[in-house]
């Protein structure tokens, strides 16, 4: 059961029927601990057959008010006076300091907001093929090859048809061996481009590669200011915390300060009471002591040491008689055993 807020202690009033001061109330809000043996003590004290046993949880109550409220109230728990032997202080921040510790505790784990693109792109790096080449499959061989056949095919026309020229049109070795060469000009330089392109295709592999370990890069760069923003802010809620707490002490250390100040009188004497009573204890235990040693001895102790050790004149002549009566059976006995 916590108190937090005076609704708390309403509901509970109703659904016990207990009566409870404004005072009451308060220190409950401010102390749920207290609040609650609080409550404890007035329920037992409803549940009491005995005027013995009202008294008792009535006394329970009122410990608690006096050390943790710094006030009585009564027989019945409906009056109130302050008690000034008990420092209390209510904290003006706590409703601020708890807040912030609500903020605190509730401010969420971090998450990455780019975690997932840094997964994606580390999937594909990881993923990737290894490099290789192949000039049939390559759009821009096959472009090429279309090119340089259709050249040297026309270049293999032209030069027959040149040779047509001079000889009539009587075909001839010469004509065929030209046109060839021709046309196998073109056919190499198609071969030719197959390393020039196989260099490309590996360059344009290895930027792509590039390009995405920069884009891992930049993912992951922006993941550690995400992560230290939610740091700095974390640390502010602490900070803030922190502030509230130290106002919080310094508030309470100028309230017990000057309680100390305004019962230092008070304290002193009530330590001068103290030192008083336990000599006047002692002082009366060494009386009794000495007024039974003279009992015993037979010997009439005086008034002044009857008075000191807290007895009267007709309880210690009733002692001595019983002392001396027993002193007499004793040689009695002694005697008899001593004629036998």
């Amino acid at each position: 059961m916590a108190f937090k807020t005076q609704k708390d202690v309403l509901a509970m009033e109703q659904k016990d029927g207990q009566y409870w001061s404004d005072y009451d109330r308060e220190l409950a809000r401010r102390d749920p601990d207290a609040g609650l043996s609080i409550y404890t003590a007035k329920k037992n004290y409803q549940n009491a057959k005995t005027d013995a046993d009202r008294k008792y949880w009535n006394q329970k109550a009122e410990d608690i008010r006096r050390k943790n409220g710094g006030y009585t109230a009564g027989g019945d728990g409906s009056g109130f006076m302050k008690d000034d032997r008990y420092f209390t202080h209510s904290d003006p921040y706590a409703d601020r300091m708890n807040d912030a510790l609500d903020k605190l505790l509730g401010y969420q784990a971090f998450t990455n907001p780019y975690q997932g693109k840094i997964d994606s792109t580390l999937d594909k790096i990881t993923g990737r093929d290894p490099f290789s080449y192949d000039a049939e499959k390559d759009p821009m061989f096959q472009q090429y090859r279309k090119t340089y056949l259709r050249e040297g095919q026309r270049a293999n026309e032209d030069t027959m048809g040149n040779y047509a020229a001079m000889t009539g049109g009587m075909p001839s070795t010469a004509a065929v061996n030209a046109a060839s060469q021709a046309q196998d000009y073109y056919n190499a330089k198609m071969t030719d481009k197959i390393p020039e392109l196989h260099r490309l295709a590996y360059q344009m592999y290895a930027d792509e590669g590039d390009n995405l370990l920069k884009q891992l890069s930049t993912m992951r760069g922006l993941g550690q200011d995400a992560l230290s923003a939610w740091g700095a802010n974390q640390q502010l809620m602490q900070d803030q915390l922190e502030a509230v707490g130290k106002m919080s002490d310094r508030d309470y250390n100028r309230g017990f300060n000057k309680w100390s100040a305004d019962h230092q009188v008070d304290r002193e004497q009530i330590k001068d009471e103290q030192w008083a009573g336990e000599h006047r204890l002692n002082a009366q235990k060494r009386a009794q002591q000495l007024l039974l040693e003279m009992v015993k001895a037979g010997q009439t102790p005086s008034h002044e040491t009857i008075v000191n050790a807290a007895w009267n004149d007709k309880d210690a002549a009733q002692l001595a008689k019983w002392y001396r009566e027993q002193l007499a059976f004793e040689r009695a006995m002694q005697l008899s055993r001593l004629r036998k």
